[in-house]
């Protein structure tokens, strides 16, 4: 049979589309597109940037000591030891919290680096250090007290690792002998 045209009849209504957010709102669509675009160069852009060694104008990593290498890479050019040394001193006074304040700003401005915040707060006292009798301040821990006339072995200035260009304080170590009343 073949297919009879009927004049009268009403052509098909065409599909109706579905609406949706993404059809209907061109806003959305250019936040994606764009958080999509800035993510990809959020994420490509160190990969194609150089590194700090490498950039110009800046020495390599190797002609640095292997001590400082972790500091040059994060902007960092204190001489501050890795580690403490242990020294005997004898505590003579302690130190009034304006004192403290001062000395400890003079050491930011002379090594080039910032105390640790942990240490701001700890309470000081000067000690002078044996054999050579050259005094410094020391913070004494939260679990610990001492009294003047104490023989304690002190923790030298030393880089604070968990954070770069910042140092931990002389710090009494320990009470060696507690002064006799």
């Amino acid at each position: 049979m073949s297919p009879r045209l009927q004049i009268d009849a009403q052509p098909a209504p065409p599909k109706q589309l579905r609406e949706t957010l993404w059809s209907t709102a061109p806003g959305w669509r250019k936040l994606v597109i764009g958080s999509g675009v800035l993510t990809l160069l959020a994420v490509s852009a160190p990969i194609l940037l150089p590194r700090p060694e490498t950039a110009p104008g800046t020495q390599s990593a190797h002609a640095v000591g292997p001590a400082m290498q972790s500091d040059k890479t994060q902007g960092c050019t204190s001489q501050i030891p890795d580690a403490p040394q242990h020294v005997t001193a004898r505590v003579t006074r302690t130190v009034s919290s304006e004192e403290v304040l001062t000395a400890t700003r003079a050491v930011e401005a002379q090594i080039g680096a910032k105390i640790s915040p942990a240490y701001l707060p700890l309470f000081r006292v000067a000690a002078q250090m044996y054999p050579t009798g050259q005094v410094t301040l020391a913070a004494i821990p939260v679990n610990m007290s001492v009294k003047i006339g104490d023989l304690v072995e002190l923790n030298s200035r030393y880089r604070d690792r968990s954070l770069p260009c910042h140092f931990i304080p002389w710090t009494i170590n320990r009470v060696i002998e507690h002064k006799l009343n």
